[in-house]
C-alpha cells in the first residue's frame, strides 16, 4: 500500500501512514537506506489518565497538505478524549531535520493534562543488530546510532523540553518495546539499551477548556554526534515554528515558477498539478537519481523494492519536469548517468541511489552465448531527454558539459548497436523488461535519440554518418554486436 503522507528535501526522505506513524526514512541518499523499514514509529496520547496511540479506531483522521508545498496539514479528533489535534510535519528545505507541530485543542469544559508520546522503532543502515539507543544528557535528547547513522530526538512545550523518556529492547524474547511502557502515562527511563532497540518518549502541557497548546517535536539526522547536535541547536535557536513556516515559504516559492496561466483548467486540476510536482520532487536525490518508488511494502511479496534508478523512468520524468520549467530540479539527472555510463557506452538496467548498478533479472549469457544484459531505449531515451530541456531552455551548459562524458559516448554506442541487413537496433530487452527482440519501441526510442543532431549542432558529427548509412562503425563484423559479439541472423526480427 502507498504511503499516504511524503516528504522529502533530496537529502532525506520521510514516509507516514494514515495514522500519521513514521513508516520509511530514507537517508543519506533518497531511496537509501532505509532506517525504519516499515516498522511503526507510533505517535500517541495521554489525557487526564486515558491513553490512545492514533491508530485506534477512535480518532477521526483528516489528511493534506497546506496549500502548495510539502508540509502536512491533519486533523485528528478524539470525541472519547474530547481533544481535537493539528499536525503539521515537515523536513528542512536544506538540513537533514524533520519537524512536527502539534497543536492540541481541548474541546471539553475543563482543563486537560495532555501528555504527548513519540515512539522511535528504528533499524539503522536496514538491520536491526548492533543499534543503540541513549539518552544524551548534554543536551537531555535521545539518539540513536549505529556507524555513521545518527538520529537525535527532541521538543518542547511550554512546560519545558522532554518530560519523560526510555529506551529498551523489541521484538527479542518477549519484549515487545519501549512504546507498552507509554501507555500508562509513565516511562520508566531507562537510558540506554543495545541491539534490536527502540525509545520513547514524551512532553506534557495543560490545555485550558476551549483552548489549544503547541508542542514541538523534531528530529536530527547526521553522520556523527556532533553534527546531530549543531541540527538540534539550530532548531533550539531558531524556533522550530519558524522553520516550519520557511518550509512553506521555500516550496511555495520551488512551485511559482509554473505560473498561473492555466487556461480554464478547474481549480482541483490544476492543484493536483502542482502537489504531483512536490510528490515527483521527492522522488529526486539531490545527487541526480530519480527513483521509481520508495516505500518497504513490496517487501512483503517480493524480497526487493522499487527504490531503484531505471534510466527509462527518470528519462520520462525528467522530460516532463523539464515541460514544467524544472530544467535546475532535473539537470542533476544527466550528470547522474554520464558518471555511471558503462565503459561500452550504455546504461545499465538500474542503478542505485548512490550510483551503483542495481539487482536485475537479464542474464549475461543465454543457452552458452553471451548476451548484454540492457534495454537499449533506456540508454536512447536519457539522450532524448537532453535534447528536449535543451530545445525548450536554450541553456547550452548542460549539453556542452556532458558531450565527452555522455552524449558522444551513449551516440557511438546506438550508432554501433545496429543489425545491418535491417539497419535496426541490434536485440535488446523490451521496455516491460520481459522479451528478448527487436521491437518497434526500442527502435523509435534510439532514432528519437540520435536525431537529436537537429537540435544539437555539438553531436551532428558523430550523428549523420551512422544515420545516413546505417551501418556499424569501427568495421565491426556483419551481424555482431561490438559489445556482446551475439550473432543475429539476417532477417530475423527477434531473437
Amino acid at each position: 500500500m502507498a504511503r499516504h503522507l511524503v516528504i522529502g528535501n533530496g537529502k532525506m526522505l520521510l514516509n507516514l501512514d494514515n495514522h500519521c506513524f513514521i513508516r520509511d526514512l530514507y537517508f543519506p541518499f533518497v531511496g537509501q537506506l532505509n532506517h525504519v523499514g516499515g516498522n511503526m514509529c507510533r505517535f500517541g496520547v495521554w489525557c487526564d489518565g486515558a491513553f490512545s496511540w492514533l491508530d485506534d479506531p477512535e480518532w477521526s483522521m483528516t489528511l493534506g497538505y497546506i496549500p502548495e508545498s510539502l508540509v502536512t496539514n491533519v486533523i485528528a479528533r478524539n470525541d472519547r478524549l474530547g481533544i481535537e489535534l493539528y499536525l503539521n510535519d515537515g523536513l528542512h528545505q536544506r538540513e537533514c531535520i524533520y519537524l512536527k507541530r502539534v497543536v492540541v485543542r481541548n474541546l471539553g469544559d475543563s482543563p486537560k493534562d495532555i501528555r504527548v508520546f513519540f515512539h522511535h522503532d528504528l533499524m539503522i543502515d536496514g538491520n536491526e543488530v548492533g543499534d543503540t539507543a541513549a539518552f544524551y544528557p548534554d543536551n537531555r535528547t535521545i539518539f540513536h546510532y549505529k556507524r555513521s547513522s545518527y538520529f537525535m530526538f527532541n521538543g518542547q512545550s511550554e512546560e519545558g523540553g522532554i518530560y519523560q523518556y526510555s529506551t529498551g529492547i523489541k521484538r527479542f524474547h518477549s519484549a515487545e518495546g519501549t512504546w507498552r511502557d507509554a501507555e500508562d502515562g509513565e516511562l520508566m527511563g531507562n537510558a540506554i539499551s543495545q541491539g534490536s532497540v527502540d525509545s520513547t518518549i514524551s512532553f506534557r502541557t495543560v490545555v485550558p477548556p476551549g483552548n489549544d497548546k503547541s508542542i514541538y517535536y523534531w528530529m536530527s539526522v547526521g553522520s556523527d554526534i556532533e553534527e546531530v547536535k549543531r541540527l538540534d541547536q539550530y532548531v533550539r535557536d531558531s524556533h522550530p515554528e519558524m522553520l516550519l513556516s520557511r518550509v512553506v515559504i521555500y516550496w511555495n516559492h520551488w512551485l511559482s515558477r509554473v505560473g498561473s496561466r492555466f487556461a480554464d483548467l478547474p481549480a482541483e486540476v490544476v492543484d493536483q498539478f502542482k502537489h504531483s510536482l512536490l510528490i515527483v520532487r521527492t522522488q529526486i536525490d539531490e545527487r541526480g537519481a530519480i527513483l521509481a518508488a520508495n516505500d518497504s511494502d513490496i517487501l512483503q511479496y517480493n524480497r526487493d523494492h522499487y527504490s531503484y534508478m531505471w534510466p527509462r523512468d527518470g528519462a520520462l520524468i525528467a522530460d516532463a519536469m523539464s515541460l514544467a520549467g524544472f530544467h535546475g530540479t532535473i539537470a542533476p539527472f544527466f550528470h547522474f548517468c554520464a558518471r555511471n555510463l558503462a565503459p561500452g557506452g550504455y546504461l545499465h538496467h538500474k542503478y542505485n541511489p548512490d550510483g551503483t548498478v542495481g539487482s536485475s533479472w537479464h542474464p549475461y549469457v543465454v543457452n552458452g552465448v553471451p548476451r548484454l544484459p540492457i534495454q537499449e531505449d533506456e540508454t536512447a531515451l536519457v539522450l532524448y531527454a537532453l535534447w528536449k530541456d535543451y530545445e525548450r531552455h536554450g541553456e547550452i551548459e548542460l549539453p556542452q558539459a556532458l558531450y565527452s562524458s555522455l552524449v558522444r559516448k551513449s551516440a557511438s554506442f546506438l550508432c554501433d548497436y545496429i543489425e545491418p541487413a535491417l539497419g535496426l537496433p541490434l536485440p535488446s530487452y523490451d521496455l516491460w523488461e520481459e522479451r528478448y527482440g527487436i521491437w518497434t519501441y526500442t527502435s523509435s526510442s534510439v532514432y528519437a535519440g540520435l536525431m537529436g543532431r537537429h537540435t544539437l549542432p555539438i553531436c551532428s558529427e558523430i550523428m549523420s554518418e551512422a544515420m545516413n548509412t546505417a551501418q556499424p562503425r569501427s568495421g565491426l563484423k556483419r551481424g555482431l554486436s561490438p559489445t556482446c559479439g551475439r550473432k543475429v541472423p539476417e532477417g530475423s526480427l527477434a531473437a
